[in-house]
């Protein structure tokens, strides 16, 4: 069980998905789960995106879709009882965690 479970839900922002998802992953602090929450219409899902496809690939990282049109607030209290960590914490597909940029630089 991970001590840190980051729910990270996106909607039409595949290209800032990138930058938030690496902030995570590079956290010195590595006990931790992503649930990355595709509210995504069908045909632009995270999955299908030849960039994001490799951070599919990390263990920690598990990936739910829900129906376009839900409220990012309502998919973070959906996939809320998956995270498996002790703690939660949420990050928008728009935002970083500090330190997580390359160079330890902000966006």
């Amino acid at each position: 069980m991970p001590a840190i479970s980051v729910i990270l839900p996106t909607k039409n922002r595949h290209h800032l998905l990138r930058g938030a998802i690496e902030s995570v992953l590079r956290q010195s602090f590595r006990d931790f789960e992503v649930l990355l929450v595709d509210n995504n219409p069908k045909e632009h899902r995270v999955a299908d995106v030849a960039d994001l496809k490799g951070f599919l690939d990390d263990r920690r990282v598990r990936l739910f879709e829900y129906e376009e049109g839900t409220s990012a607030a309502m998919v973070r209290n959906r996939v809320m009882p998956e995270a498996q960590g002790k703690y939660i914490t949420y990050l928008d597909d728009d935002d970083s965690y500090y330190g997580g940029c390359p160079n330890g630089a902000s966006r």
